[in-house]
């Protein structure tokens, strides 16, 4: 019999409603999507490398012009280089980007503004301000207890046709009262895109949450090494009536203090002093052994970060820096460095040709097309590895008592070095180690 399954029984990654009291399509049932994507992240210490990292590919090294780069689009000093920089941030864990575009009265574009991708709502495909975006800076309800209506402010989609601006400038009442346009770059229409990252957003959730236990496990647990009992009663106690009710109160109120005191890594092998009033009053210590779970925790995080990384589709190496032995030479981490440049092109592709709708409008901007080209991040870092790796490695090799002929094969195939260098330093030539190229 087939396994069969319908749509209705699989659960959607997001679910999303229409708000009427802020005409906008919540993203997902809290309207907070993008807002929880981004704070796990920041809670994963993998995810947020694989964020990183692929932010810094789709980044890259910038434009070829430098004045292109330094090139300033807004009253606010932002540049050309760090829209990239903040928009390569959006692009690595979101589809898109967003930029906040104003007209001039010929109908020129006079400034671009970054927009963050989380804060960007569609409007009610069903209302008044179909077609709309509205922005907001806190739906996530971080700031304030509640959206505040008179904050949200809706734009129109990016359209640079003078007449749909004249258009959008009378239904706005004039000048005075239009706000631009939003540039927004959804790969889906009239709906919303899930994140990049999204297939392992439950790994991203429980990466963070055994950090949480392991801190927990930490701080609460108890430290003293040694409890020494003698009869007695506190001073307090002593003023006290037993049969009043602040007899107990205190009793557990001091109690409790007492212990609290004795948790976490500061009080590590410490002493404890315990006060009771007759024998039948003195406690009782009982040994818990907790479970060990170090096994299962370290198998479960394995799994996790390695599902992590494949999430964000990034080699494994450049996430995991002691994944490789002392005996690379480099050369791998080149091959992942090429591999995840290509892996980014096409974002890298998808910024260019946003930009190419937007800038050429902006008033006076004066670069063409070819220079919107981001270029990619360069390996020269990767040149320093080798020496620092493969150097000391190699002169290990040569100083071992073994054969020629396997010393120049090990430093052609587990070196990469080319034979005819390979060659020469096996015969004493003046080859440094530290400077050879691996193919």
């Amino acid at each position: 019999m087939p396994l069969k399954k319908y749509i209705q029984q699989i659960e959607p990654r997001t679910i999303n409603r229409l708000s009427a009291r802020y005409d906008v399509l919540s993203y997902d049932l809290d309207n907070a999507y993008p807002q929880r994507v981004i704070q796990q992240c920041q809670g994963s210490p993998t995810a947020k490398t694989c964020w990183d990292l692929v932010a810094t590919y789709i980044e890259g090294d910038r434009f070829e012009n430098e004045d292109l780069n330094h090139f300033v689009i807004n009253e606010e000093g932002l540049t050309m280089a760090r829209l990239l920089y903040l928009h390569s941030l959006d692009r690595a864990l979101f589809p898109g980007i967003a930029m906040h575009v104003n007209y001039n009265l010929n109908y020129e574009i006079s400034s671009v503004h970054y927009v963050r991708w989380e804060d960007v709502r569609l409007c009610n495909p069903v209302s008044g301000r179909s077609g709309m975006l509205a922005l907001y800076p806190d739906w996530a309800l971080r700031t304030w207890r509640r959206i505040r209506p008179g904050k949200v402010s809706y734009h129109f989609p990016f359209d640079p046709d003078p007449k749909i601006i004249q258009e959008q400038v009378e239904l706005m009442g004039g000048w005075e009262n239009y706000n631009g346009q939003i540039y927004y770059d959804n790969p889906i229409v009239d709906d919303y895109s899930l994140a990049e990252c999204d297939a392992v957003l439950y790994d991203i959730e429980n990466e963070s949450a055994l950090q949480r236990y392991r801190n927990s496990t930490i701080q609460k647990g108890f430290s003293p090494s040694v409890i020494i009992f003698k009869k007695g009663i506190t001073e307090k106690a002593e003023e006290l009536d037993p049969k009043d009710k602040a007899w107990n109160q205190h009793r557990q109120t001091a109690s409790e203090k007492q212990w609290s005191q004795f948790q976490g890594p500061e009080a590590a092998s410490s002493i404890v002093e315990c006060e009771y009033e007759n024998d039948i009053d003195k406690p009782t210590i009982q040994v818990f052994q907790p479970q060990n779970v170090d096994k299962i925790f370290q198998l479960t995080l394995q799994t996790t970060v390695n599902n992590i990384i494949q999430g964000f589709n990034v080699p494994p190496d450049l996430v995991l820096q002691d994944a490789k032995n002392g005996l690379s030479n480099g050369g791998e981490k080149k091959v992942s460095m090429r591999d995840l440049n290509a892996k980014t092109k096409r974002k890298r592709e998808s910024l260019t040709q946003s930009y190419l709708k937007v800038f050429p409008l902006l008033k006076g901007f004066k670069w063409g097309s070819e220079q919107f080209e981001i270029k990619p991040l360069q390996n020269e870092d990767t040149d320093e590895i080798i020496g620092v790796k493969a150097g000391p490695a190699i002169i290990q090799l040569l100083m071992a008592p073994l054969d020629p002929q396997m010393k120049l094969n090990t430093l052609i195939y587990v070196f990469n070095i080319p034979q005819e260098d390979a060659e020469k330093i096996i015969l004493g030539g003046n080859v440094n180690p530290n400077q050879v190229e691996p193919q």
